[in-house]
């Protein structure tokens, strides 16, 4: 029996950290104890999920079945035979169940099931938040520090300037950090950020070049094609922009990760190419296809100039060769930095960090170490946007949200005996 970690900080108020409480509260609701959950989030439930959170306008649509809903796969394993009840509990917090609470379930099932957009994604968890009284820590985490290898002391700071401190036994860290990465300060690049905070008054026309071929660049081109571009040009370092494999096969390895652990580093590799690094979704590739002033140049950017209000962009092309893209605007689509959250870290956790990554500090160094419990090695610094790698590509996203709270969960020794609970069929559901 693992000795229970009583106090977990969570950095960030998305779909993990609801996940993560919505099965602590299903648990305890069932008899079981569990710890005592601090989420620290300066803007609000959800926040990346809205306009002004950096990385959407909230229009575009989810790219996975919101049916994997922060309860899915409904397989607690940490529950024993009583996963089944914890499960029953957690469906009341589902995506039916918030259709059902809200009044939209028919109308989404006449229409075919269809994706729902980022504001309506962040609509249903604030509701499953508010359902099962998920508190809400409004601050920024400012420092993250080890005290003696065995506690966290973090430092956070509210909306006036007050600082405090919280102390934990873990901290799980999620979202994908700031939006506002840029390869240049030059005039005519933006990064992912300015690009939503403008795009309302972006006028049509424009020669745009994106940079990056994944999951920002395809929301982000679906934009100016729909407001209408004179050109489009998206650069990469792969030979095409791919599109994202989304068959019944792939989709199981992400739902159910338990077959990954049996794969080795060839087979992962192809299997993150082909369905999470770098590709279009078929719904960015559709609305690509609308457009014939759509072109991909295979290279990598590597700086940025602006002169008289045009942007060169110089990018490496295969073969060591170096050409120019002029553009109006340049928009850097890379995604954030994987390890962003170092900047959080004090000088003693930074250096359990390095020792247990083996002296090296990258994203990749960190992937390797990632436990099934979403542990840094034996450091209790989770971090789950990396754990694609090493435990299953469905822990770095939305497509096994209650499994990674199972394993989060379990990871702090939280367990359910095997006795009946008094009776868990009958947890109100509260209608937003």
């Amino acid at each position: 029996m693992v000795h229970l970690l009583r106090e977990l900080v969570v950095i960030g108020a998305g779909p993990k950290a609801v996940a993560v409480a919505a099965k602590a509260w299903a648990l305890r609701a069932c008899g079981g104890e569990v710890p005592r959950i601090t989420v620290v989030e300066q803007r609000g439930i959800a926040a990346h999920w809205q306009a002004g959170g950096g990385w959407t306008n909230g229009r575009h649509y989810l790219g996975t079945p919101p049916e994997k809903d922060v309860g899915f796969p409904y397989a607690t394993a940490i529950a024993g035979n009583r996963g089944s009840e914890v499960d029953r509990l957690l469906e009341q917090v589902s995506w039916k169940s918030f259709l059902l609470a809200t009044g939209g379930y028919a109308r989404w099932l006449d229409r075919g099931r269809p994706a729902p957009t980022h504001d309506r994604w962040a609509e249903y968890l604030q509701w499953v938040a508010r359902t099962i009284g998920m508190e809400v820590l409004h601050a920024t985490v400012e420092r993250c520090e080890r005290v003696d290898s065995a506690r966290w002391e973090c430092v956070v700071r509210d909306a006036a300037g007050r600082r405090s401190m919280v102390s934990a036994d873990a901290v799980l860290v999620t979202g994908p950090g700031p939006a506002t990465d840029v390869l240049s300060t030059a005039p005519g690049v933006w990064s992912v950020a300015q690009l939503w905070e403008r795009s309302a008054a972006l006028a049509p026309g424009g020669r745009w070049v994106l940079v990056g071929s994944g999951e920002s660049a395809g929301a982000v081109a679906q934009e100016l094609i729909y407001r209408g571009v004179d050109s489009l040009t998206l650069v990469s370092p792969q030979a095409t922009a791919f599109s994202r494999g989304e068959s019944q096969f792939e989709n199981s390895l992400y739902s159910d990760p338990g077959a990954w652990q049996g794969f080795d580093a060839q087979a992962r590799r192809a299997v993150l190419a082909r369905t999470d690094r770098g590709v279009l979704s078929r719904r960015a590739q559709e609305a690509l296809a609308l457009s014939d002033s759509v072109e991909h140049v295979s290279g990598v950017a590597r700086r940025a100039r602006s002169v008289d209000g045009v942007v060169h962009l110089e990018v490496e092309r295969p073969g060591a060769v170096v050409s120019e893209l002029e553009a109006d605007v340049v928009v850097d689509c890379r995604g954030g930095d994987p390890l962003w959250f170092l900047s959080l870290l004090g000088g003693q956790a930074r250096a359990e960090l390095t020792a247990e990554c083996g002296g090296l500090l990258s994203p990749e160094a960190v992937a390797e170490v990632l436990q099934p419990t979403m542990w840094c090695g034996g450091m209790p610094l989770l971090v789950p946007a990396l754990a694609g790698w090493s435990q299953g590509p469905g822990f770095a996203n939305l497509s096994c949200l209650g499994a990674l709270a199972d394993r989060v969960l379990g990871g702090l020794g939280v367990e359910l005996g095997e006795e009946s609970a008094a009776s868990v069929s009958s947890v109100p559901v509260v209608a937003s």
